[in-house]
């Protein structure tokens, strides 16, 4: 950019998935002390969830999105014939966020996962379509209301992203895409919650089954748990040494505690492990 000159009021286009969305956010918010940018996002995680919301970030070896800022696209393009580009897996782990959306915030939306599970992994463009679009307006809708994160509402947007994000920086990522990563942390906060007696058996059951519906996965693979809990620790959303957990109270309802005890977090995940 130094040697072609970019100037300050020249827009910046992020066309690819959720890296290049990050990286592309990062560097217009921080050269010229800030430029405009576009996000053309081409792979499902990146349409539905990381391109809407203005959260702008890059990963350390020490923890994941530690180095960023908020800084809104001045649009989001999304194209969803680009997704028939996207290899099997990348396209699959994509659609973790969207079960996440319908988990937390839209009945409705988890059971068209439920059962257009064929039409989704074939990415008929209809369904498609239509299951990214309603998942699009969740997140804006939540950011709208709470852009910063300051208010609590846009905090339940991270349910199974603080057991996802610990353990894509303690598997170096490398092995776990972010949506299988977010998987994991899924079924560990439905398991921690059911144990809390917060979460129904039913819903925990339910996600499960859909989770392993779309090849995601639900067990922790082979890591070293120490890098694992160090991570958690790092986590933007603790406060203090407590870690907050996005909770399930039935389909559609989430909350949030910072009272889950060590011992019931570490049985939790230690009983998920392969």
């Amino acid at each position: 950019m130094v040697v072609n000159r970019a100037k300050r009021d020249e827009t910046i286009i992020a066309l690819g998935g959720g890296v290049v969305g990050d990286l592309a956010g990062f560097v217009a918010s921080t050269y010229n002390r800030g430029m405009n940018f576009v996000q053309a996002p081409t792979s499902v995680a990146a349409m539905m969830d990381a391109s809407i919301g203005g959260k702008t970030a890059v990963d350390l070896k020490q923890g994941k999105n530690l180095v960023g800022a908020f800084h809104q696209p001045l649009m989001v393009i999304a194209d969803v014939s680009t997704l028939v580009t996207l290899p099997r897996r990348e396209a699959v782990e994509g659609w973790a966020e969207g079960i996440k959306h319908g988990l937390i915030l839209d009945p409705g939306l988890f059971e068209i996962f439920e059962s257009e599970k064929e039409s989704l992994l074939e990415l008929d463009h209809v369904v498609t379509t239509d299951v990214i679009k309603r998942s699009m307006g969740i997140k804006a809708r939540i950011v709208s209301l709470d852009e910063r994160e300051t208010l609590g509402y846009r905090t339940l947007l991270n349910y199974g992203h603080t057991l996802g994000h610990a353990l894509e920086t303690a598997t170096e990522y490398g092995v776990l895409l972010h949506g299988e990563a977010v998987a994991i942390g899924m079924m560990a906060a439905a398991k921690i919650g059911n144990r809390l007696g917060i979460t129904p058996d039913t819903l925990v059951e339910r996600q499960e089954r859909v989770l392993r519906s779309f090849d995601l996965p639900i067990s922790i693979p082979k890591v070293d748990m120490e890098i694992v809990n160090d991570a958690m620790a790092l986590d933007k959303k603790a406060e203090g040494s407590r870690l907050r957990w996005v909770l399930l109270k039935d389909l559609g309802q989430a909350v949030v505690r910072d009272d889950v005890p060590d011992t019931l977090i570490r049985d939790v995940l230690s009983s998920m492990l392969r």
